[in-house]
């Protein structure tokens, strides 16, 4: 077992039995609010449909996979783009950008989140919404299991290195991760960052001082997670 995001598992299949996607756009829906102009989303694709029905979403995400499988079985995203979303937030001036669906656990250091910061400072933005893995959320040993009518799935914690005296805090965990859903089923082991969210807040507020940041729940329902929202200061 290795840590990996596997392009061989069918993620919509997985999100949408264990992780509610109508949910969790009906969350960013309501703190999105009334906005104008496009939305640039990286996260579940089933999202990115469901949040087409309020606004212009661009989805945005690295695999080749994921984006084929998005422009099949989603038409009514206005733009699915294969970029890395720092990459592409660098050269577009859209006003809203949503980072959802815990791809921060992805972020291993303080460079790799200062390049997404400089990404969105690129341009002026109206709203950011990211979420995070909360670490005061888990603990070794502590197993997570999901279940619904189509199978189920559980994340087992094996280890949680403690949080870089860097700021923000980082945590790494290492998970055991099963899925088994019918004919989709996997088994591996992947490390993920957590984060302190009063250590992220402080991070935030001096990288974006130019923004307000607010500390909210997570995106996902039930998920060891927070996110964050920023605004223009008024």
């Amino acid at each position: 077992m290795t840590d990996y995001y596997s392009d061989t598992l069918d993620w919509d299949t997985v999100y949408r039995a264990f992780h509610d996607p109508a949910r969790v756009a009906e969350n960013i829906t309501s703190l999105l609010g009334n906005i104008d102009g496009p939305v640039v989303f990286c996260g579940f694709p089933e999202v990115a449909a469901e949040l087409s029905r309020s606004f212009e979403i661009v989805h945005v995400d690295n695999s080749p996979t994921v984006i084929a499988n998005s422009q099949a079985r989603y038409p009514g995203v206005a733009r699915i783009v294969l970029s890395e979303i720092s990459e592409f937030l660098g050269s577009s001036n859209a006003k809203h950008v949503v980072i959802s669906g815990r791809l921060s656990a992805f972020w291993k250091t303080s460079d790799n989140l200062r390049t997404i910061a400089d990404a969105i400072l690129a341009f002026p933005r109206e709203s950011v919404l990211i979420d995070f893995f909360d670490e005061s959320q888990v603990f070794p040993g502590q197993i997570v299991n999901f279940s619904s009518p189509q199978g189920r799935g559980a994340w087992e914690c094996l280890d949680v290195e403690p949080s870089t005296t860097q700021e923000p805090m980082i945590t790494t965990v290492a998970l055991k991760i099963d899925y088994s859903l019918g004919a989709t089923k996997a088994s591996y082991v992947a490390k993920r960052s957590y984060f302190v969210s009063s250590s992220l807040k402080r991070w935030k507020e001096e990288a974006f001082s130019e923004y307000e940041t607010s500390l909210l729940d997570g995106l996902v329902p039930n998920d060891p997670s927070f996110s964050i929202k920023m605004v223009p200061r008024s």
